[in-house]
């Protein structure tokens, strides 16, 4: 029987360019919780902004956040991680340099932005709110930081992901993070890491463990269960580590429902 579901949120729960998860899914998470099959959120983004994401259900479900960074469960962080600030100086000042880059630092509770254009600050208002802090110089970060997102504007390719690695590869993790984000988290740091603690922490096994998932950063998360969907979008690589692959991670779930916490294959 399935007793833990992970999920990836943008590209895997919400499709690009849409903001809010179809009511359908928080039923479901409900009707799960009700079989004793617990559901995790497993995110790029940060603890707090994902609780705004699943708030009719935010309080009946744990978190993955920052890529791995964070675990929490019953608002009890597990383990928190975080960049070496001589890193993160130095990543800032590689994103001054760069023509079109942006970044979003995240601590626990808010993100720092050193925002180039006005444009940035309005994108990230829609996308979190008013849950950020402008900086001017490295100096004003004073909290521990566990992801750096690098927004790259014009989109993500390999010669941007050749950049980014060139440069950082060695000093941490450098992975994508949909269209157009790299995220820069420490080595360690990945999905896997969470679904492995919650998996310890419930005493649930990777043959009792389902996950879904369409980004390079979700593929830890994917190789540590029994049960792994990428999205028919998904990179291939996604895909290759995959057992299955789906469009609407929703039908799975009604399908593990109506079996009574079993997947059957359709």
């Amino acid at each position: 029987m399935i007793k833990l579901i992970a999920s990836d949120v943008d590209g895997t729960l919400l499709p690009f360019n849409q903001k809010e998860i179809s009511s359908k899914i928080f039923q479901q998470i409900l009707t799960l919780k009700e079989m004793g099959i617990h559901f995790i959120a497993s995110s790029g983004r940060q603890y707090g902004n994902l609780r705004e994401i699943f708030y009719p259900v935010r309080n009946e479900i744990s978190y993955i956040a920052e890529n791995g960074g964070v675990a929490v469960k019953n608002n009890e962080f597990l383990y928190e991680d975080s960049l070496d600030k001589k890193l993160i100086r130095d990543i800032m000042l590689a994103c001054d340099e760069k023509e079109g880059a942006e970044f979003s630092l995240s601590t626990r509770d808010f993100y720092y932005i050193k925002p180039k254009k006005q444009k940035y600050i309005d994108m990230m208002t829609d996308i979190i709110g008013d849950n950020f802090r402008v900086i001017e110089r490295f100096e004003d970060i004073k909290l521990n930081c566990m992801k750096m997102a690098i927004f790259e504007g014009h989109g993500v390719d390999k010669d941007t992901i050749d950049y980014w690695g060139n440069k950082f590869k060695e000093r941490c993790m450098v992975v994508t993070s949909g269209y157009k984000w790299v995220d820069l988290i420490p080595y360690g740091t990945n999905k896997g890491k969470g679904i492995k603690k919650f998996q310890e922490l419930l005493d649930i096994k990777p043959c009792e463990t389902m996950a879904f998932g369409d980004e390079y950063n979700d593929i830890e998360m994917l190789e540590s269960v029994k049960y792994s969907f990428a999205m028919n979008n998904a990179k291939e690589k996604v895909k290759s580590v995959a057992k299955y692959t789906t469009d609407d991670v929703s039908r799975i779930l009604d399908n593990v429902i109506r079996n009574n916490g079993k997947y059957i294959r359709e």
